[in-house]
């Protein structure tokens, strides 16, 4: 190890960031000599599990991780005839092991010690550091401000429109946010809200699109009304990895873990992907337990559950659990229409009810789309100097969704269908009586709705006045006929086909 550290030493250091690095603390040189053993663990394990133990123990047993930044990894070896078959049979099995701990790919580059003989490293390895002046710094920074100030502050509960598929997710944010906001403002432990505890971590999951960031953005809004000194820290999952990595390299880890585990409140946005990054999972592991033991609360969205996120380590996904977890599910009709009524107003716009019944049947996609229709046609009715009508609608729906049907007509399709080949008027089917036949019937009448249309359950339990449950009861037993028997997998494939001409 000592001829490594001689070897990588000798070969930079006629450059200037080595330099500067060999200037550093010698608790910062300890903090990332630490991180990168950790790092090399985990690569290692990668290996034994992956390759055979005799390749393992002949090529990969000696390899050293010694240096790393955003975009290349340095190894060394411990002789130059194993640096060159690493090099010329082995780097894509190095460089799977680095994606499988960080969850990206990097280069790779290998440095033979043999003989204590001095390589060095490729130019290219580093990374140009621009250092900007101090009023350089200031400006950005108050520019940063500024613009995630006016993008925060659009966020609030009292513009997130609530619905049937989103309200239990509302009322848990808004439980947490009020709580807690009102627990930051006692010194005394005793005198906060248990709701602050009940609820932590709160786990929000949904597809994307349907509002879960507005939930967080209106959360820290909400809390900062009364308390404009608690810290609040928000990161996308992603920007936490890419925070990560960039603190490895430049030996600012303890800067890291303070910023994180120094927050009175933490929310991770879209934290599915820290699946696969064993390595970044380590982290965060000890910072959500760090939060949580100091009582600090943790509100993380995925666009799954806990149980989904693969491979997601068990003492994690436990972790996400002990809290609250609260589904988001897509925007029903009813709450689509009360949206875009929202957004009329918000834009100004005087809308017929059949302009408006219109954009809710076309636009099923997610919020997202929505906003951005509603956004769109604002531009034209404000470029054409007057109110939105049906052509301007059509207009605004046929660049942003795709030219299949309306999902109200395919419904009709389906349940005619179906209706023909049961034998079983369709009133029945959307009926209360339950004979065999005519469960059958309204049993794959769900089936297919739920398949080949963007209906939510909900959306299909009113359909057929029934709640989600029995609409989810229909879809389990339609699945469990089709895996026992051949000839009901035949019958959907023959309806599906019916449906299409």
């Amino acid at each position: 190890m000592d001829d490594v550290k001689n070897s990588v030493g000798a070969a930079t250091e006629n450059t200037e960031e080595v330099k500067d690095a060999r200037e550093a603390s010698s608790s910062a040189e300890s903090t990332v000599g630490a991180n990168l053993k950790e790092i090399d663990a985990l690569l290692h394990k990668f290996w034994e599990d992956s390759i055979t133990p005799t390749v393992y123990k002949l090529w990969f047993e000696n390899l050293v991780l010694q240096e790393m930044n955003e975009e290349n990894a340095v190894f060394c070896i411990d002789n130059d005839f194993k640096r060159d078959i690493l090099q010329k049979k082995h780097t894509e099995t190095i460089k799977l092991a680095l994606e499988h701990v960080f969850g990206f790919s990097m280069e790779v580059i290998v440095l033979s010690t043999e003989n204590n003989k001095r390589e060095e490293i490729p130019q290219s390895y580093y990374i140009p550091q621009v250092h900007p002046t101090r009023e350089d710094e200031e400006g950005d920074k108050k520019r940063a401000a500024i613009e995630s100030n006016s993008i925060i502050s659009k966020y609030t509960f009292e513009n997130f429109v609530i619905g049937e598929s989103n309200k239990f997710a509302q009322a848990a944010c808004w439980a947490v946010a009020t709580s807690y906001s009102s627990s930051l403002q006692h010194k005394e432990e005793d005198e906060r809200d248990s709701t602050a505890f009940i609820y932590n971590p709160l786990f929000i999951y949904g597809p994307s699109g349907i509002g879960k960031t507005h939930l967080l953005y209106a959360i820290t809004n909400e809390i900062k009304k009364s308390n404009r000194n608690v810290r609040i820290v928000y990161k996308k999952c992603e920007d936490f990895t890419n925070e990560m990595v960039y603190a490895l390299k430049n030996a600012s880890m303890p800067a890291f873990r303070e910023k994180y585990r120094s927050a009175d409140i933490l929310l991770i946005d879209d934290v599915q992907f820290i699946a696969r990054k064993e390595a970044i999972q380590e982290e965060f592991f000890h910072t959500f337990s760090a939060l949580y033991e100091n009582e600090k609360q943790i509100i993380l969205t995925s666009d799954r559950p806990p149980k989904d996120i693969k491979p997601l380590e068990d003492r994690l996904r436990t972790r996400f659990e002990w809290g609250l977890i609260a589904d988001i599910q897509p925007p029903s009709a009813e709450l689509r229409a009360a949206i875009i009524r929202k957004k009329a107003e918000f834009f100004n716009l005087r809308m017929t009810e059949t302009s408006i019944d219109y954009l809710t049947e076309s636009l099923q996609e997610n919020i997202r789309q929505i906003e951005g229709a509603m956004k769109k046609l604002s531009a034209m009715a404000s470029i054409q100097s007057q109110q939105p009508d049906m052509d301007m609608c059509r207009h605004v729906v046929g660049d942003m969704v795709s030219s299949e049907e309306p999902a109200s007509m395919k419904v009709e399709r389906i349940l005619r269908i179906v209706s023909e080949t049961y034998n079983v008027p369709v009133e029945e089917i959307k009926g209360k009586k339950r004979n065999a036949n005519i469960a059958a019937a309204r049993h794959m009448c769900v089936f297919l709705i739920r398949e080949l249309t963007p209906l939510s359950l909900q959306d299909i339990g009113d359909l057929f006045d029934r709640d989600h449950t029995t609409i989810y009861s229909s879809l389990e037993k339609i699945e469990k006929e089709r895996r026992e028997n051949k000839s009901t997998e035949s019958l959907i494939k023959e309806l599906k086909e019916k449906i299409k001409e």
